[in-house]
């Protein structure tokens, strides 16, 4: 198997107007389709599109309910050149819309490694606390100075 494109096709970020510090975090990745692609240049190897949801939510948790306080998703697809073998394998596993588990964790890391990076940008556009810690500069007096 070989990513041979990332796209995204979607972003939505979207925070509550009385926002409050969440108590929980959760992220998620949905498989929303899957289809078969037509690519000249690859005769031995199967192309499949492979649609997908990254979802980053603030949730309160409030007596027995969630409230969900804010909301950044990434909608895109992923291209995989794939043999014969491992598409029929795909498609199969599709038909249940599941993907096989050593696929799904490939795809899983793909996913975030590409979204996290716009995810924390639009997190930071709708005044989101950011979930990574950022480094901080600070100026350190010389070492001789703090002797005096």
């Amino acid at each position: 198997m070989k990513v041979i494109g990332f796209n995204f096709t979607k972003f939505k970020a979207e925070k509550n107007a009385d926002f409050k510090q969440s108590s929980s975090m959760n992220t998620s990745i949905e498989f929303l389709d899957l289809s078969k692609e037509e690519v000249s240049l690859l005769k031995d190897s199967e192309v499949i599109k492979l649609f997908f949801r990254h979802t980053f939510s603030h949730i309160l948790k409030e007596e027995k309910k969630e409230i969900k306080q804010a909301e950044v998703a990434i909608d895109g697809i992923i291209i995989l050149s794939l043999s014969k073998e491992e598409a029929k394998e795909i498609k199969k596993f599709w038909k249940k819309k599941q993907l096989p588990e050593q696929l799904k964790i490939v795809i899983f890391n793909i996913i975030l490694r590409k979204c996290l990076v716009k995810s924390i940008v639009l997190e930071e556009e709708i005044g989101l606390p950011l979930r990574i810690p950022v480094p901080h500069v600070s100026i350190q007096a010389p070492e001789d100075q703090e002797q005096n």
